[in-house]
């Protein structure tokens, strides 16, 4: 019975402390977090900044005194059908921004009125029509200017792409999203249009 009050007395002797101890520090545990969490936004700033300047080259035209922003084709392969589509985006001294997809499979010509569909991971949609001619280089362009089409520059800034699909004269190419290739296409459409 002593054995057992002892245990007792120091297990709750123990405990004491930690509780006592906890509360000490308690007002330290409330500020920790948000110090983490700002060194967080920090380094994801960081890594945003490190995506525009590892994967946008400049290109200046001494004759014309104009310079251009471009990305080099990133591409979305369908892993079953190995259809997809290499993807560039480019902005010229206005600041507009033109999104070129290369549609790999089935057909080389792409209609001037050839819809796109997108599908986001939250599971909303929107389509675009070809800002292009109808063209037989696999090419197929939406135009961003600054001040116009707002839905579609709000979806392209704050939502991921699921599934991407383009008309060609026979039949569509289709290719799912991984993460990083939403992401990419994500981050780089932000660069392009940070002064939106």
């Amino acid at each position: 019975m002593k054995i057992l009050l002892n245990t007792v007395i120091v297990v709750s002797i123990f405990f004491g402390s930690c509780v006592s101890s906890s509360n000490e520090n308690e007002s330290e545990s409330i500020t920790e977090p948000n110090i983490e969490k700002s060194d967080e936004n920090i380094d994801i700033e960081k890594s945003k900044r490190n995506v525009c300047n590892d994967f946008i080259f400049k290109k200046y035209d001494d004759v014309t005194g104009n310079t251009t922003y471009y990305t080099e084709n990133f591409f979305v392969l369908d892993e079953v059908t190995d259809l997809g589509f290499a993807i560039s985006m480019a902005s010229g001294s206005e600041g507009n921004v033109l999104i070129q997809f290369i549609s790999a499979g089935k057909s080389k010509c792409i209609e001037g009125d050839a819809k796109a569909y997108f599908l986001f991971t939250d599971g909303t949609r929107m389509e675009y029509e070809n800002d292009k001619d109808s063209n037989c280089e696999m090419k197929y362009i939406i135009q961003v200017i600054k001040g116009y089409e707002k839905d579609l520059i709000s979806n392209f800034k704050n939502k991921r792409i699921q599934k991407l699909r383009i008309e060609t004269l026979e039949g569509n190419v289709e290719a799912e999203f991984k993460y990083s290739e939403s992401d990419k296409f994500q981050d780089l459409f932000n660069c392009f249009t940070k002064n939106f």
